[in-house]
Parts: C-alpha cells; sequence; structure tokens
C-alpha cells in the first residue's frame, strides 16, 4: 500500500467517525460544520468518499461465498442449539432488528448493509 492510499484510508477512518459524531449528537450539518471550523462542502465531499467506499466493499464482499455476508465490525451470532426458536435484537439508531434462524441470511445481510451506511 503506498503513502497516499494509507492516507487516504486514514482520512476515511476519520471522517467516517465526525459523520458518526454528527449523527450521535443530532446535529444539522450547517451547525456540525460551523461548530468544527470546516467548510460543508468538506463534509459532503467526504461523505460522498465514504459512500464510494462502502460500495466498493460491498460489491467485493457481494463475489464472496455466503458465509461471509457479515460486514466488517460486526458480529455473527447464532442462536443456541436448544433453543430453535431463539430471537436476537438488534438496535442500530433506533432501528430495531429481530433475527431468528429462520431469517433470510440475504435480507439480513441487506439490512445490515442498509444500517451500516446510515
Amino acid at each position: 500500500m503506498t503513502t497516499k492510499e494509507i492516507t487516504y484510508q486514514y482520512r476515511l477512518a476519520e471522517w467516517s467517525g465526525l459523520t458518526k459524531e454528527r449523527a450521535e449528537l443530532g446535529m444539522s450539518i450547517r451547525a456540525y460544520c460551523a461548530m468544527k471550523g470546516f467548510a460543508e462542502n468538506t463534509y459532503f465531499y467526504w461523505q460522498r468518499r465514504l459512500r464510494d467506499a462502502a460500495c466498493a466493499e460491498l460489491a467485493v464482499r457481494e463475489k464472496e461465498p455466503e458465509t461471509n455476508l457479515v460486514p466488517n465490525g460486526w458480529a455473527r451470532l447464532e442462536p443456541p442449539s436448544a433453543q430453535p426458536n431463539a430471537a436476537v435484537s438488534v438496535e442500530i439508531n433506533g432501528c430495531v432488528v429481530n433475527v431468528t434462524v429462520e431469517t433470510d441470511a440475504e435480507l439480513l445481510a441487506r439490512v445490515c448493509r442498509t444500517l451500516k451506511s446510515l
């Protein structure tokens, strides 16, 4: 990996944190940018870069076998074998997803990708 690529990945990680922070604070983009001291255009530029990187990663992941449908940073949960109807509830930013052993893996992967992109 070149220095340029490392720098780009570092900035993506930094801006990922900033966009998450803004969402957690519940601030408008304009107010957040004013508070942090950077232009709104800069925020939108990096937001677009983050989405492009996420889409590129998803395109690669969709070519992988079904066992790798879990996005980076997520964990595959298996219900205990003694409780086949057990459900797992996942809550992210107010969105609740209930998952059982019967949940379609592809549908769950799509939901996870959508939630991750928010």
